[in-house]
């Protein structure tokens, strides 16, 4: 019986999912009538998708001492909550005066954003930038969104270095965190900049005796436990992934033609 092995080289990490693929059954084999999923599972499935999108671009673009940053509105009582279409127009905004500042330093700008409505009404943006200094994202945000009562301070800007080795799956989970719910308005839970890297992805044909029950890493790079599932897709077949990291000042450096393939393109807030 054939597997796919799909392996993704993302930053500091690389994901291991193997799981049937119908195409590949040997002649003689038994195969199963597919499945129509429900609409829950197919939920499932989309969010699990979503996360695990999000975290290659996580992981393949950004590293510690970068920005998750977290900013609002005011809101005071009687007021009305901003509307999600503005909330776009000013996020617009927030982005083209920030990306000049980035050029300015010759540098380029790299985002991953969400916009949310919290539990009790309050609209927020989320964003994951590469560094920059905290002082010019609050000097932006407060010509963006000054407050509505003259004299008194816009909303506060809150930054959180990032800092896992370079494996921000928990940040990615955060983010989407409201995505495909009711309260969610962002079609596909976040939006990018366009300048983000891909990961890089080999996919090959492996056999069913290279499923280990217990996945080894290489020298260098460690296994995260959290990671690591293994369970039965709905024709009972049985699929298994996990996440290596780099550790740090490990021997091996995926980029590396020793363990990178031949023929690959290459939360806590606090104040700022």
């Amino acid at each position: 019986m054939a597997y796919i092995k799909m392996t993704v080289y993302a930053g500091n990490t690389i994901e291991v999912i193997k799981y049937h693929d119908r195409a590949h059954d040997r002649k003689g084999g038994s195969r199963k009538e597919k499945k129509k999923p429900t609409s829950y599972r197919q939920q499932l499935s989309n969010e699990i998708r979503r996360e695990r999108k999000l975290r290659w671009l996580l992981n393949e673009n950004f590293e510690d001492g970068d920005l998750h940053i977290n900013f609002g509105y005011i809101h005071r009582k009687g007021d009305p909550y901003r509307d999600p279409e503005d909330m776009k127009k000013d996020f617009q905004r927030f982005v083209r005066k920030l990306r000049e500042e980035y050029r300015k330093q010759g540098r380029e700008m790299k985002w991953v954003h969400v916009m949310e409505i919290g539990t009790r009404g309050s609209r927020h943006h989320h964003m994951v930038i590469n560094h920059i200094d905290t002082r010019i994202i609050q000097k932006i945000w407060d010509q963006v969104y000054p407050d509505p009562e003259p004299g008194k301070k816009g909303s506060t800007v809150h930054c959180s270095p990032l800092n896992t080795n370079g494996d921000y799956a928990k940040l990615a989970s955060y983010l989407l965190k409201t995505a495909g719910k009711g309260d969610c308005i962002m079609k596909q839970g976040y939006s990018r900049s366009r300048n983000l890297r891909l990961p890089k992805i080999r996919k090959e044909i492996v056999g069913a005796s290279t499923f280990r029950k217990e996945p080894k890493a290489p020298e260098g790079w460690y296994i995260d436990k959290e990671s690591v599932a293994r369970s039965w897709d709905g024709d009972g077949y049985d699929w298994m992934t996990y996440r290596m990291v780099k550790i740090k000042g490990g021997k091996h450096d995926h980029k590396d033609s020793a363990v990178l393939p031949s023929g690959l393109h290459r939360c806590r807030h606090r104040r700022c």
